[in-house]
């Protein structure tokens, strides 16, 4: 481990949607100004297909990139033309955004689902890997999950995940950090951390927390079907997140699995050791600050008995997390709760809903909450207390992207924009197969959404005139496409 360089390009203080949700803190907000979604400039089909949650993120130079289920990362330009594509290795699966670093290198995760017939019976077994690619594609290192139960093959395996990579940064240091999901023997699972060196080697582990209560799904478990700890289908046989909508063009698919919690990292603005937040697939919110040479030192554990499902914490700049959760009763999620726990250690109350949530809450600029739910409600909230509401037809389990004029929200039939002072809705574009991935917002005030495996790219709102101005735009790189990471 000593061996291992923690040392990763600087951090910088832009308004890049570079992680799953907008940035390390899981904020869902993007400073910069846009306009209302109204109509696109650009839709790009023909990308493969894409996992619940796995929606774009953009580089620092406005690069888009999408990971498909076919294993493929793709690079678009900030137009949405054709930039790159890498393969990443054979039956590889990408299950959810990847993450951008600093210096534009992309960090994702792919998974091999297979078959293992060298043990009788034959059990299902997940192998995940961490790439490193170029920002001009081509892969810099591969990183297998370490592997565990070696000595028991029925139950190895390099871990299951379906949650986006986070980068955690302190000074010149960096570590990409990923929760991953292990099969324990009889059926049980364990929840790890893994923080990765920025050079590929190997990673610190740290174990999260373990569930004894055997899963409802064949002997592969998590290894199998990802899905059955996202959804969380060990907790009682046919647990299903269903809401009925009032038109089947509005309902999500029969058979999706909401997304596996991702970490939220956060500094206090006086500085000390990032802390890293997760949600366990159970009903705890555990609390880690980490370094390169301790590893992960856990600060606080907190336990939710009533939740059932919950999405990526969300941190709010005075070190508040805030976790949209659902509770479950024995054949269905039912009304959701947000819970704010630390690592600032000041009691807030939890805020109920009448509607199941199952995506991360996002923020304004002036730090009011949005979140929206399963039904398509949508919910503003001004510390604790709701300040405005507004149902949608169509169900969603998106995470809301927020500019400093906008909310953008994507449901299955529609992307709704919301002005983000007044909260009332300006703007609506119908479509068919959203709401499985949030919206992400780039540099220019672009605004790029999945419905029905098709980016849907908006465009940025016009320059102001600037007289004493001049701008210099780099040369556009040529198009260009990469041969299977190595």
């Amino acid at each position: 481990m000593a061996a291992a360089a923690w040392t990763g390009p600087a951090a910088l203080a832009a308004a890049t949607w570079d992680h799953a949700h907008g940035d390390a803190a899981n904020s869902g907000f993007a400073g910069v100004a846009t306009r209302p979604a109204l109509r696109a400039s650009a839709t790009v089909p023909g990308l493969g297909s894409f996992a619940p949650g796995a929606g774009p993120v953009i580089g620092p130079d406005g690069t888009v990139y999408l990971g498909n289920e076919q294993g493929v990362l793709w690079a678009l330009h900030a137009d949405g033309s054709f930039y790159w594509k890498q393969q990443l290795g054979a039956g590889q699966s990408i299950q959810a955004s990847p993450v951008v670093d600093t210096d534009g290198s992309i960090y994702v995760v792919g998974e091999y689902t297979y078959t293992d017939h060298r043990v009788t019976p034959a059990v299902r077994r997940t192998d995940s890997t961490l790439y490193h690619i170029a920002p001009t594609g081509g892969g810099l290192w591969t990183r297998p999950f370490p592997e565990h139960f070696t000595g028991v093959p029925q139950a190895a395996s390099r871990g299951a995940t379906s949650a986006p990579p986070n980068i955690w940064r302190s000074g010149s240091q960096a570590a990409i950090i990923v929760p991953a999901a292990y099969k324990v023997l009889g059926g049980s699972m364990e929840l790890y951390l893994l923080a990765f060196p920025p050079d590929g080697g190997p990673p610190r582990e740290q174990a999260v927390s373990y569930q004894a209560q055997a899963l409802n799904a064949d002997d592969g478990g998590i290894l199998s079907t990802a899905g059955c700890i996202i959804t969380l289908c060990f907790l009682h046989p046919g647990f299903q997140p269903t809401v009925t909508p009032p038109a089947p063009s509005d309902s999500l698919p029969a058979h999706y699995t909401a997304p596996m919690s991702g970490v939220g990292i956060f500094t206090f603005p006086g500085g000390g050791l990032p802390w890293v937040i997760v949600n366990d697939p159970w009903q705890q919110t555990i609390g880690y600050t980490f370094s390169p040479a301790g590893g992960f030192t856990e600060m606080f554990r907190k336990t939710d008995p009533a939740r059932g499902y919950a999405a990526s914490p969300m941190l709010l700049p005075d070190g508040h997390s805030v976790t949209a959760a659902s509770d479950a009763d024995a054949n269905s999620i039912i009304p959701g709760h947000l819970v704010f726990t630390g690592p600032n250690g000041a009691s807030l109350p939890n805020v109920g809903t009448s509607f199941p949530l199952l995506d991360t809450p996002a923020r304004t600029s002036d730090q009011r909450l949005v979140v929206t739910s399963q039904s398509g409600a949508v919910i503003f909230l001004q510390g604790t207390t709701v300040v405005a509401s507004a149902q949608l037809p169509g169900q969603t389990i998106a995470s809301p992207a927020v500019s400093r004029s906008h909310v953008f929200v994507s449901t299955v039939s529609s992307l709704r924009t919301f002005n983000a002072l007044t909260m009332t809705e300006v703007g609506r574009l119908d479509w068919a197969g959203g709401g499985l991935s949030g919206p992400a917002i780039g540099p220019s005030g672009r605004v790029y959404a999945l419905a029905s495996n098709t980016l849907y790219v908006f465009p940025a709102p016009p320059l102001r005139p600037c007289p004493t101005c001049t701008i210099q735009r780099p040369p556009r790189p040529a198009a260009r496409e990469s041969a299977g990471a190595r």
